[in-house]
């Protein structure tokens, strides 16, 4: 119930900025929903509205830009549009030599090297890595390899 308050109070105001730091906490998934669709509405008007969440599935449903923060340091900022289209995700054979340095991100993960690339020349390298296997790039994959790998790719 507090949340549903203070989510009243913060839309009934006329501003040009708002701000929500998980303001979806506490609420059952058809609250949520609403929630998200009243949010999403700020932002169709014309309003400017700053998102936190560690709740992947809405930020992908609400965000048109979004930045992924680490110990307090931004390492990515970027459009949610089109994210499989500029970035590659493989995984290689653990085994596979490579220099981690020229990707974006690479993260060792349970049996394989996941490697994250927005570099066309490095994606035509990886097609030909016997036993790579491209995967679809969505927000939950890009999140996971670019703080496990945490490198910075302003």
């Amino acid at each position: 119930m507090k949340t549903s308050t203070y989510l009243a109070i913060a839309l009934a105001q006329d501003a040009d900025i708002f701000i929500f730091d998980e303001p979806t906490w506490g609420l059952d998934p058809l609250r949520r929903d609403e929630v998200l669709d009243m949010i999403s509405t700020l932002s169709e008007s014309g309003k400017t509205v700053l998102y936190t969440s560690h709740i992947i599935p809405e930020v992908e449903k609400i965000a048109d830009v979004f930045s992924i923060m680490y110990k307090g340091v931004i390492l990515y900022t970027g459009e949610m549009k089109g994210l499989d289209d500029r970035f590659a995700l493989y995984s290689l054979p653990l085994k596979t030599a490579i220099d981690k340095n020229d990707f974006t991100a690479a993260v060792k993960e349970a049996n394989v090297l996941k490697i994250l690339t927005d570099n066309p020349k490095e994606i035509a390298r990886l097609k030909e890595i016997a036993g790579s296997t491209r995967e679809k790039v969505n927000l939950e994959s890009f999140f996971g390899t670019i703080v496990r790998g945490n490198k910075h790719v302003l």
